[in-house]
Parts: structure tokens; sequence; C-alpha cells
């Protein structure tokens, strides 16, 4: 918890950047561009597919769809849990790294 109010912290001295500075300025447009492409490939992965269709395709396959959609819920909440104390413990460079 320690480190999650030191990291808020360093979090509050950052200078303000505007929507319009991001896009126009030259120091801004590199990092603002991997950022737009980061979110878009995490956006056409295919597991927002997965998720809405989930009941579908379990029930199609002969599975129940209520256990099956149950299944992929928490492994998403594990999934989730995981990253978060992964990305307090480690930062956030290293992750997109390795990615």
């Amino acid at each position: 918890m320690d480190m999650l109010l030191k990291a808020d912290d360093k979090s509050d001295k950052t200078d303000d950047v505007s929507f319009g500075d991001a896009l126009t300025k030259p120091e801004y447009r590199k990092s603002t561009f991997i950022g737009m492409c980061m979110l878009t490939f995490c956006q056409l992965s295919g597991i927002n597919s997965i998720l809405v269709y989930s009941s579908q395709i379990f029930k199609d396959s002969g599975m129940s769809p209520f256990a099956a959609t149950s299944i992929i819920g928490v492994m998403n909440w594990v999934g989730s849990t995981a990253s978060i104390f992964i990305l307090a413990r480690t930062g956030k460079k290293p992750v997109v790294i390795i990615c």
C-alpha cells in the first residue's frame, strides 16, 4: 500500500499536457503515437469478442454456457488481479519492454 501511495505522490508532480499538445508538439508526438498503437492493438486482440460471445460459443460446443462463462470471468479476474500486483512491484516500463 505504501508503494501505491508513493507512486501517487510522484504522479502529482508531473506537468499537465493537454490533448492538443500531445498531438501537435514534437516532443510528445512519439509517446502519444506509441500509446495509441498499444491501445488499438489491445482492442483488436480479440478478447472482447470472446467475452461477448462466450456463452454462445460454449453453448455451440456442448458445454454449459453459465459454467463456461463463469470460468472465463474467474480467469479474467485472476489475470487482472495478478497484473495489478506485477505492475505495482516492477513498474510499467519493464512490462512494456518484455511484451
